[in-house]
């Protein structure tokens, strides 16, 4: 059982070693393509994340649910190694958050998102991912489809990792 997690260690820090080198060169956007709009939580996430980079995964991560949904697509695909590492490293076993990392990969979550504010298409916040940072993407979901989940998998892994490997191909 030991080697079994020794493994298992092994294995999330060549997933995080990927991750980074898949999403090395990803520029950082314009600081006023960060939120989509301006309301009282975006304002609150472009304050904290105005100034940080996707390598300080643990600030930016901390965010979790709210970031993947209120981030403009462009700046989600910039974060999304970040989130990507918090799961690795924390993973709290909070489906929720899983849960929207993989809904906002492959669609918004309509009910988030108020009459006035008009959400980014399906799809879009993956649209621009390279074939390496699908790949890595994927890698990482495969690892967190765990089946140790109390309640079981979170749907939307499987729905974001069908999606995904339809676009790698």
């Amino acid at each position: 059982f030991k080697e079994l997690q020794v493994t298992r260690h092994n294995f999330r820090s060549l997933l995080i070693r990927e991750i980074e080198d898949a999403f090395s060169n990803v520029p950082r956007p314009a600081k006023d393509r960060l939120v989509p709009h301006r309301c009282w939580e975006c304002d609150a996430l472009f304050k904290d994340i105005a100034d940080r980079s996707w390598k300080d995964w643990r600030a930016v991560g901390m965010w979790g649910g709210q970031a993947h949904a209120l981030l403009s697509p462009v700046a989600f695909r910039y974060f999304l190694p970040a989130f990507l590492i918090y799961e690795l490293r924390i993973r709290s076993r909070k489906k929720s958050r899983l849960h929207s990392l993989c809904h906002a990969l492959i669609s918004p979550n309509k009910t988030k998102w108020r009459k006035r504010y008009k959400p980014p298409p399906p799809g879009s916040r993956a649209r621009g991912l390279s074939r390496l940072q699908l790949k890595a993407t994927i890698s990482v979901l495969q690892f967190l489809r765990d089946p140790q989940w109390p309640e079981g998998v979170p749907y939307a892994v499987d729905r974001a990792l069908a999606e995904l490997n339809r676009r790698l191909r």
